[in-house]
C-alpha cells in the first residue's frame, strides 16, 4: 500500500505542477480507489485534490477537503508526513483570509507555527512563515508580512525546494504589487524563470500573464 501511495500521490502532484489537471485528478482518484484509511494517506490525497480544486476555481470544495484533513490529523497532529499537515494549514489560512475569516486564519497560522517549531524543519517553518505573511498582510501589518515572506524565501533557498520557492516568490509579488511594484515584478520574473526551468506550465502561464500586464 505504501508503494501505491508513493506512486499515485507523487504522480498526481507531478501532473498538478506540470499543469495537467485532468491527469492529476485521475491519479488522485486512482489512489482514492485503494481505500487507504491511514491518516497520512487521507491528508496527502486531500492536499493534492484541494490544490486541484483551487486551480479549477472551486474554492469551497478545496476548503472542505483541507478541513477534512484537519479533522483527520488533529487528534494526533504528527503522522508519517507532518509537512502535509502544515501545508494544509497554510492553504486553509489563505482561503480563510480570502473569505474574510481573519480570526480562523490567525488560528490556523498559529497551529502551523506550533507544528513547525516541534518538527524543527526548515521547510515546515518556510510554509508557516508564508501562512503568517498572508495573515499579517490581511490584518494590515504589511511590514510584518514582508519580513515573514523574506524569511520564508530565505529558508526555501536553504532547502533547495525550487518549486516552493517560486510559489512563494509569486505570492510575495501578488501581495506587494501596489506598494512595491519594482520588487514585486522582480520576484515574479524569478518565479517565472523557475517555473520554466521545472516545466511547471500552468504556473508559468499565470506568471507570464501577470508580467504582460506590467510592461
Amino acid at each position: 500500500m505504501e508503494t501505491a501511495y508513493m506512486v499515485e500521490i507523487y504522480n498526481s502532484w507531478l501532473q498538478l505542477n506540470s499543469g495537467n489537471l485532468e491527469l492529476a485528478e485521475k491519479y488522485a482518484q486512482d489512489f482514492l480507489a485503494l481505500k487507504d484509511k491511514k491518516i497520512s494517506s487521507i491528508v496527502a490525497v486531500n492536499l493534492v485534490l484541494g490544490q486541484i480544486r483551487l486551480e479549477q476555481g472551486r474554492v469551497d470544495e478545496a476548503k472542505a477537503l483541507f478541513e477534512a484533513s484537519v479533522e483527520a490529523f488533529k487528534p494526533w497532529e504528527f503522522t508519517t508526513f507532518p509537512l502535509h499537515h502544515i501545508e494544509t494549514l497554510k492553504h486553509l489560512t489563505a482561503i480563510y483570509v480570502a473569505q474574510g475569516q481573519l480570526e480562523k486564519a490567525g488560528e490556523t497560522a498559529k497551529w502551523a507555527r506550533r507544528l513547525a517549531e516541534t518538527l524543527k524543519s526548515d521547510a515546515a517553518l518556510a510554509l508557516t512563515l508564508e501562512a503568517e505573511a498572508i495573515h499579517l498582510f490581511a490584518t494590515g501589518d504589511k511590514n510584518g508580512a514582508k519580513e515573514a515572506f523574506l524569511k520564508s524565501l530565505s529558508l526555501w533557498e536553504t532547502t533547495g525546494w525550487l518549486y516552493y520557492a517560486a510559489k512563494a516568490n509569486a505570492a510575495y509579488s501578488d501581495a506587494f504589487m501596489e506598494t512595491d511594484p519594482e520588487d514585486s515584478k522582480k520576484r515574479l520574473v524569478q518565479a517565472a524563470e523557475t517555473f520554466r526551468k521545472l516545466g511547471a506550465k500552468r504556473d508559468l502561464e499565470k506568471a507570464d500573464r501577470k508580467l504582460s500586464k506590467r510592461i
